[in-house]
């Protein structure tokens, strides 16, 4: 039996199929891997499914044993996905036939020292609507076949032997203190997220000043208290921080009337009416923070046992608690853009704007490496840490 570490609460998650408003079958490309490739090649006589002819296999250089083909789609639409919204190959042939994504997603399994933590992908409209509804940091070892039925091969796998004479070979001490910071609910999510952020800070200089051997000392010694009382000295850059997330917003694919309007009459020569506009969003975001505080903690607490926070390969660790800041941030930022229009039932809607956000951005690695590297003089400690407040 194999353990993992999960939110107890999505002990009961199950795929609502053809009944789900989105599908995972449309909107990008669906890899297969080399074994399920082999495996519908032995079927290729079935001229219903004709996976001779739908199945593109991958270009040398970008082919894996885990990204081996993706399957031809129609429009950007799975040609596998029946008209009742669900899968012809797993009516055809059941479960067992579907590639290890199919079979998996929206799971996303990462493992550190056999240890293995599931987590979810926010593009899915079900798991968002469990992230509305589930206890914060509920996580439990539980029996993995419950949830992903023994299937692992898309696990990320690290091992400490990796990293010797690295500071990742402390990522367990590191992430179990993230997670020790995260739970002390008598602090706002804002002072947990600038305690974890000056302690990734602390860490990186000690990185950088070849001094690893010193980080569990360092993590034993941080007192909680005093850090947060040196976030209510941090001081805002509310034009700064406003400019920055707006010039992302209005690059990412949304066509909705709103944003046209909202854009608009941000760009308008009027500086006065601008300036109104910009300061009656500002007081929509402080509401939306506090309407959906809930939510936004558990999507961050997902996310950080998505991404194996803050496991990086660049080794800039204070870059990846950047990254994690503006995903927050930028989340903020589109439900309030959406809370602004009074048409729109924010609180009925906001588990299509949540993965409509997954989608546009969070799947878009393009756009988001465009943001971190031409945007990365925005990524000093103190525009993160006003971002945060």
């Amino acid at each position: 039996m194999e353990l993992v570490l999960v939110n107890k609460s999505f002990e009961n998650f199950s795929c609502i199929g053809g009944d789900c408003e989105e599908s995972c079958c449309k909107g990008w490309n669906i890899n297969i891997d080399e074994s399920t490739y082999n495996l519908y090649m032995t079927a290729s006589e079935d001229k219903v499914m004709n996976f001779r002819e739908n199945l593109i296999v991958l270009p040398d250089n970008e082919r894996t044993q885990y990204r081996y083909a993706v399957i031809r789609n129609c429009k950007g639409v799975c040609v596998f996905l029946a008209e009742d919204g669900f899968c012809k190959i797993h009516s055809r042939y059941g479960s067992q036939a579907l590639s290890n994504i199919c079979n998996t997603f929206p799971r996303m399994v990462n493992s550190f020292n056999g240890a293995f933590e599931l987590s979810w992908d926010t593009s899915c409209p079900e798991v968002v609507r469990f992230l509305m509804k589930s206890d914060n940091n509920n996580f439990e070892l539980l029996d993995a076949s419950k949830f992903l039925s023994g299937v692992f091969s898309l696990a990320y796998i690290y091992s400490k032997e990796q990293y010797v004479n690295e500071w990742q070979y402390f990522l367990k001490e590191i992430r179990e203190k993230i997670q020790e910071v995260y739970s002390e609910t008598g602090f706002s999510i804002e002072e947990r997220l600038f305690i974890i952020g000056t302690m990734l800070y602390n860490i990186q200089a000690l990185v950088d000043d070849s001094k690893v051997y010193l980080i569990l000392d360092y993590l034993n010694e941080m007192d909680f208290i005093t850090i947060k009382s040196e976030f209510h000295k941090i001081k805002m850059d509310t034009e700064k921080n406003f400019n920055f997330l707006y010039e992302i917003f209005s690059s990412c694919d949304d066509e909705s009337l709103y944003r046209k309007q909202f854009i608009e009459m941000i760009n308008s020569k009027d500086l006065e009416s601008k300036n109104n506009v910009i300061l009656d969003f500002l007081k929509t975001l402080k509401m939306v923070e506090k309407e959906f505080s809930f939510f936004i903690e558990n999507y961050i607490s997902n996310l950080m046992m998505t991404k194996m926070f803050p496991l990086t390969i660049d080794n800039n660790i204070f870059q990846e608690f950047s990254k994690l800041v503006i995903d927050y941030s930028l989340l903020k930022f589109h439900l309030a853009f959406y809370f602004c229009d009074e048409s729109e039932n924010v609180r009925g809607d906001l588990v299509k704007i949540v993965v409509n956000y997954s989608k546009s951005i969070g799947h878009n690695k393009n756009f988001l490496e465009e943001i971190y590297n031409k945007k990365s003089h925005f990524l000093k400690y103190e525009n993160i840490m006003s971002l945060i407040k």
